[in-house]
């Protein structure tokens, strides 16, 4: 069962209220009615109770109608109030409504039997009067909502209209002046082709074609491109949109956020370009343990390490840690041929990388002050040292070297080296290794020959020539080997 509907009726005339009592009455159960004769118990009522209606005659002693509605406003806006005046007085019903009564009743038999609709249809309109203040206030809030979303999330959110071969922007977020810097100015003046005139131009056709093919087909659109911005910056997007169709005019709305992509796309080419690094650092570590003379090897390393890094200048320092000492063993693409340089350990690049075995970057080494003298006057921008280790003894020293200005090696450059002069360090030992054997073969085919020739005769001095001429062949071949130091390479 519904609760009846509350009404206070203020009427100073008796019989005033009992004609409205009999009109509501007719509504069993349906209204529960408050009286008030005077100002006094008005307010008292007022103030003690809620009340779905008010009901006023419009002059009471000492007190009008506009006055009700002024204090039932005071006290609740949304509960209505309906004037009750005597006949002939429709004026005055009419310029209560215009002060804010939800309607007019006048006091005659055939419009007080009417009275009940009067109130419900009074408080219908304030139930949807309510609902529209919810639904607009509700509407205010999603929209202010989503305003902060937008302004606060790293994206450019924007609303297009399409009417033809015409369209305009409804919205654009703020992310827009800050990512780009779009002016207010430029949106007026461009319109809808404003993303146009920043895109990069060789994307620009691409774009195109991809936007015109989605937008025909109503799909969504999905696109990475290149934007220009107004302090020349280059930005990444990730343009991801949608098409809708709008009911009133049948125009299309596109719906669409703007990413800001620059970082993944920039870590992507690094990743990109350190992979490439690697597979040419796997290939060029084969390339070194291939079977090699010891000199000739020393030259491949330093020509794959400057390939591996695009520098056209390197050089390697082998160390004699007997003399604390490094000697220059290849001179790759250098001005002069610095092979047989030494160093002492701390002195210049090569010393001091020996000593600590630490790498060493140079970003502008004319004004380095670490400079030994054989190198002080030499054409070097950027230099990079890095230490071959085995077995935790610095073994070499292996650099290379930019002559161009706007070049720097980094801690990536290092990184990527340092792994290629492990690679190196094996190589170097190993080929020292295989020098060695062949060495001791060679002292062991000169004591075979003695051994025979000792078997075969007892004439000394045939025994002493034959072991001459054995041990001046080895130290030939030795010489010869020896004599065979890296040569300066040209790329």
């Amino acid at each position: 069962m519904n609760n009846p509907i509350r009404i206070l009726y203020i009427d100073d005339n008796p019989l005033d209220r009992e004609l409205v009592r009999d009109a509501l009455e007719k509504e069993r159960g349906g209204f529960a009615l408050t009286l008030a004769a005077t100002r006094a118990e008005f307010e008292s009522h007022l103030a003690a109770q809620d009340f779905d209606l008010v009901l006023s005659d419009f002059n009471i002693l000492g007190f009008e109608g506009l006055q009700v509605i002024d204090a039932v406003r005071v006290k609740n806006p949304r509960v209505p109030v309906v004037i009750v005046t005597g006949t002939g007085s429709e004026e005055i019903g009419v310029a209560a409504m215009k002060h804010g009564a939800a309607d007019y009743v006048i006091k005659t038999p055939q419009h007080m039997q009417r009275l009940p609709q009067t109130i419900h249809a009074a408080l219908e309109r304030t139930r949807a009067r309510d609902e529209r203040e919810r639904a607009e206030e509700a509407l205010r809030e999603s929209e202010e909502r989503y305003r902060r979303l937008t302004e606060q999330i790293p994206a450019i959110v924007y609303i297009e209209q399409i009417m033809g071969d015409s369209g305009r922007i409804l919205y654009l977020s703020p992310q827009a002046k800050n990512l780009l810097g779009v002016s207010d100015e430029k949106i007026r003046q461009d319109g809808i082709n404003i993303w146009a005139s920043y895109m990069h131009p060789d994307d620009r056709p691409r774009v195109r074609a991809e936007y015109r093919r989605c937008f025909l087909a109503k799909e969504p659109f999905d696109c990475e491109y290149r934007m220009i911005a107004s302090d020349g910056r280059l930005v990444w997007i990730q343009d991801q949109a949608t098409t809708l169709t709008n009911n009133d005019d049948g125009s299309l709305l596109i719906q669409g956020v703007m990413y800001d992509i620059t970082e993944r796309k920039g870590a992507e080419e690094e990743l990109r370009a350190s992979e490439e690094k690697f597979r040419a650092l796997y290939q060029t570590a084969l390339d070194i343990t291939a079977t090699r003379p010891l000199n000739e090897l020393l030259s491949v390393i330093v020509a794959r390490a400057c390939k591996l890094l695009d520098a056209p200048v390197g050089g390697m320092y082998l160390t004699e840690p007997e003399k604390k000492q490094a000697r220059v063993v290849v001179s790759y693409n250098t001005p002069r041929d610095y092979t047989g340089n030494i160093l002492k350990y701390g002195e210049g690049v090569g010393g001091r990388v020996a000593e600590t075995g630490a790498p060493l970057l140079i970003d502008d080494y004319a004004k380095w002050e670490g400079k030994a003298a054989p190198y002080t006057d030499e054409p070097f921008h950027a230099l990079m040292a890095i230490p071959i280790i085995w077995r935790n003894e610095t073994i070499g020293v292996l650099q290379t070297i930019t002559q161009d200005a706007t070049r720097r090696f980094d801690q990536a450059d290092i990184n990527l080296i340092t792994l290629f002069a492990n690679q190196a360090a094996v190589a170097i030992q190993n080929a020292r290794l295989l020098e060695s054997e062949k060495a001791a073969r060679a002292q062991a085919q000169i004591l075979a020959t003695a051994n025979a020739a000792l078997t075969q005769s007892l004439d000394l001095d045939v025994v002493l020539n034959t072991l001459a001429v054995r041990q001046r062949e080895y130290s030939i071949a030795r010489r010869r080997d020896g004599s065979k130091r890296a040569r300066p390479t040209r790329l």
